[in-house]
């Protein structure tokens, strides 16, 4: 278990800084706040279930050396596993207004739009089958919105899909509008996130997905992205880590004497990683590489996440999470979205089904109690 310095000045000071926010909270919905802490009531543990087998791997392409940047991790995982890869190119269809003889016109006019796409499709395909002897199977599909046509695609499979992006922020994706969004919205298929760049991609690189930095936070919501973690470590022989990340503050109670009740803070500090033991031996039989670990920091979730996966050397990070509007996501982001914005790592991410993402709670399971320090 890891445990980061922890100084009673700072941990008093983080639980100070939520009674107050929670006590300006009360003033407005006439309800008391009740203090953070650790959970002692477990939530339920999602049983393994029978994932789907992998039958090829999807990467959506948009022509741009950023979107190519997927292609050596859907090759690698699509060589381990004895997949295809299905590289997808969505032609954005102009809209017809006239009649008669001037369509002919203007379906010769998209004709001559789409035939080059089509064209860097194949070529893709050829650059891939110089590099690797995995199966392609280009397409282009037509569409009036490439998110809408994406969404399509996404809901029909179950299949992992391997997308890089540019890394817009909150303010650019609601702006511009975002692809990953678009898809994670529409399925609930893993999706591997990949950072992209403006330099060419390199295809036969041979990137490593062997370790996995697992951070869940106990509810069954949260367990969901271990499904997609087993499927891929089984393809590839891969080991995984789960980790909980738990708020400092959440041991202390502002005015507390914790010198006098050692053994309350001792169960504190060994719940989290009793629980993270008891779900890792659950899914031992499909994960047999799994490991556990604890964090308490004073630092926030994603920061942290992104710390450990760096201390840890981890391949790639695996979440799950929930739907957000692109209002929602600007002005309270979640851990993924802080993810997307500043890993260089991959993401594999698994979106949470409403009724899950409605009861999970990013700190306490839900219906759990706070087991708290005594004054």
């Amino acid at each position: 278990m890891s445990l980061y310095p922890i100084t009673r000045a700072s941990a008093n000071f983080y639980a100070a800084r939520l009674d107050f926010f929670g006590q300006l909270a009360s003033q407005f919905t006439g309800r008391t706040p009740a203090r953070r802490g650790v959970a002692v009531r477990p939530s339920r543990i999602q049983e393994p279930g029978d994932e789907p087998a992998l039958r090829e791997v999807i990467v959506p392409l948009d022509g741009s050396p950023y979107a190519e940047h997927a292609l050596p991790w859907a090759i690698q995982i699509a060589s381990l596993a004895g997949v295809q890869v299905r590289l997808v190119h969505v032609h954005t269809q102009m809209q017809p207004a006239f009649h008669g003889r001037r369509l002919e016109l203007y379906r010769e006019f998209d004709r001559l739009l789409r035939e080059p796409m089509e064209q860097y499709m194949a070529d893709v395909a050829r650059r891939i089958a110089r590099a690797s002897d995995v199966s392609i199977s280009p397409m282009v599909v037509d569409g009036r919105r490439v998110t809408s046509a994406l969404s399509d695609i996404a809901a029909a499979t179950s299949d992992l899909v391997v997308m890089a992006t540019r890394g817009r922020t909150a303010m650019g994706r609601m702006l511009v509008g975002s692809a990953l969004d678009a898809i994670l919205g529409a399925t609930r298929a893993p999706l591997l996130h990949v950072r992209g760049y403006a330099c060419p991609v390199d295809l036969t690189a041979r990137p490593s997905l062997r370790h996995a930095l697992v951070p869940i936070d106990g509810s069954a919501s949260s367990q969901r992205i271990l499904g997609p973690v087993a499927s891929l470590s089984k393809a590839i022989g891969g080991q995984a880590t789960l980790m909980h990340v738990v708020p400092a503050a959440s041991l202390f109670s502002e005015g507390c004497d914790t010198s006098s009740h050692h053994g309350e803070t001792s169960a504190l500090e060994d719940y989290p990683l009793a629980r993270l033991d008891e779900i890792a031996q659950s899914w031992r039989a499909k994960l047999p590489d799994v490991r556990t670990s604890v964090v308490w920091s004073d630092s926030t979730a994603a920061r942290e996440i992104l710390s450990q996966a760096d201390e840890r050397e981890a391949d790639y990070i695996a979440v799950a999470t929930r739907h957000r509007g692109r209002l929602g996501r600007l002005l309270r982001p979640g851990v993924f979205d802080q993810l997307v914005r500043r890993a260089r790592r991959p993401i594999l991410v698994v979106m949470q089904p409403p009724g899950d993402a409605a009861a999970a709670s990013p700190r306490t399971p839900s219906g759990a109690t706070a087991l708290k320090v005594p004054r």
